[in-house]
């Protein structure tokens, strides 16, 4: 199956995933080309097995595609396995700049092994978190027979617990010498105020122009807020959003805010 799912994983129609997801192995080790970067999977968690088949977050893939061109710059914050880090370079270019931020180990040895593997010499990764505060913090790991990789600061540790670094986004800008970031992508599973809580001085003040990030009510109400708090908290920062979702217990969006100026 391998060469037909290599063929169709750019194009995007309904039903894809349901009609696709029973010809391919459940479990196994898949390497080859995403976004013409070779990238190496695991089919057996959901997240990589979704790149594989090319029907991850396709919505979020149309509009980062539309927005980033060559030369701009990108931060991945929660970049996971690297998928909006491999599109980020594919649009950028090598006159561009990526910064690509992982605490979890599993997901950072994934993506640095996409970066280095490929040269993407105008990529950077940290294995680290940003919060509002420089220091350290504990990541709860899923158990490695979760179907879904989804590490998170937000909650009680657990025996899979592990200590990770955080610094600031004012700080990440000021080391990495971004005087302009063209689109931040954040999705930190309900910890995301805190990652902006650590950037107001760069986010008030238009060095950040738009930012693309998921509001999981679940996940932030367990963080002790909501996704139409963080809704706000963005605007208020002085940000617009094209609509506004329609806010409810449990809800989930991805939305794209662009730097308004004021």
């Amino acid at each position: 199956m391998n060469p037909i799912i290599d063929w169709l994983r750019p194009f995007q129609f309904r039903g894809k995933a349901r009609l696709l997801g029973p010809l391919i192995p459940k479990s196994g080790e898949w390497e080859g080309r995403v976004f013409g970067w070779t990238m190496r999977l695991d089919l057996s968690e959901h997240i990589q097995r979704n790149i594989y088949l090319g029907t991850y977050e396709r919505e979020e893939t149309k509009l980062v595609k539309n927005y980033l061109g060559k030369g701009m710059s990108f931060i991945d914050v929660g970049a996971n396995f690297g998928y909006f880090t491999a599109l980020a370079a594919k649009m950028c270019g090598p006159t561009g700049k990526i910064v690509a931020i992982e605490p979890s180990p599993f997901a950072f040895s994934r993506l640095q092994g996409l970066i280095e593997k490929n040269s993407i010499t105008f990529a950077k990764c940290y294995n680290w978190g940003l919060g509002s505060i420089a220091g350290t913090l504990l990541l709860h790991l899923p158990e490695e027979t979760d179907p879904i990789h989804s590490p998170t600061i937000i909650g009680e540790p657990t025996k899979n617990s592990v200590e990770v670094k955080i610094v600031t986004l004012d700080e990440l800008l000021d080391m990495e010498r971004l005087s302009t970031v063209d689109l931040m992508k954040v999705d930190v599973e309900g910890f995301e105020p805190e990652v902006f809580k650590g950037g107001r001085k760069s986010l008030e003040t238009g060095k950040v122009k738009a930012i693309l990030c998921e509001l999981n009510d679940v996940w932030l109400r367990k963080a002790g807020t909501s996704a139409e708090a963080l809704y706000r908290f963005i605007l208020d920062m002085g940000f617009t959003c094209s609509h506004k979702p329609k806010f409810f217990p449990g809800s989930f969006h991805n939305c794209f805010f662009v730097w308004n100026g004021s």
